[in-house]
C-alpha cells in the first residue's frame, strides 16, 4: 500500500518445498539435465477465496500486522487484463492433492516432454504451478501468473497498483 504497487513473486521464493518442487528441479531428458522453460520467467500473485481463516492469519501474518483487502475477483481480473501489456497472463485455481498424489505428479507426461524438448512454455508447466498439498486447502487459493515477454532476472516483479485499480 505504501508503494502503490502490486508485487508478483517468482515461485523460487515460496516457502513450501513441495510447492516449488517442480519449478526448481532438474528433469532428465535423453540423459541431459533440463530445467522447466518457465523457470525464472514466471511471477505470481496469490489470493484466497476464503473470507476469514484463523490458520491463514497465523501463517501469513504471525505478528498480527496484516490487513485484508476484499474485491470481486471478476472485476479485478477484468481491469487487470485490460491494463497489462507485454506479459502472458495465466489465471488458475489451485488444485489440492494428498502428498502421495502430489509426488505422483512427478511422472513426466508426454505434453511436458514436448515442452522440454522444444524449450517452450506451455499448459503442462502452468498446471504444475497450480498444484499444492491438501494441508494448504484452507487457503482456497487463486493464482494470477505472469510471464514477461522480455526476460526478467529478478525474484520480484512490481507494477503500479493504479494500473490494476483504474485510479
Amino acid at each position: 500500500l505504501n508503494t502503490n504497487k502490486l508485487t508478483f513473486v517468482n515461485p523460487a521464493s515460496w516457502n513450501d518445498p513441495f510447492e516449488k518442487f517442480f519449478y526448481e528441479r532438474d528433469y532428465i531428458l535423453s540423459g541431459k539435465k533440463i530445467q522447466l522453460p518457465v523457470r525464472d520467467r514466471l511471477f505470481a500473485l496469490c489470493f484466497t477465496g476464503t473470507s476469514s481463516s484463523e490458520a491463514f492469519w497465523k501463517v501469513y501474518s504471525p505478528l498480527e500486522d496484516g490487513i485484508r483487502l476484499t474485491f470481486k475477483t471478476e472485476d479485478f481480473i477484468n481491469i487487470f487484463l485490460d491494463k497489462i501489456y507485454n506479459v502472458e497472463i495465466y489465471i488458475g485455481k489451485v488444485n489440492y492433492k494428498s502428498t502421495k498424489e502430489f509426488v505422483e505428479l512427478d511422472a513426466i507426461k508426454q505434453e511436458l516432454i514436448s515442452e522440454l524438448k522444444e524449450s517452450s512454455i506451455g499448459k503442462s508447466q502452468i498446471d504444475l504451478m497450480i498444484q499444492k498439498r491438501k494441508a494448504f486447502e484452507y487457503e482456497n487459493e487463486l493464482r494470477i501468473m505472469i510471464i514477461p515477454k522480455e526476460q526478467k532476472t529478478s525474484k520480484k516483479l512490481s507494477m503500479r497498483a493504479d494500473i490494476v485499480t483504474g485510479k
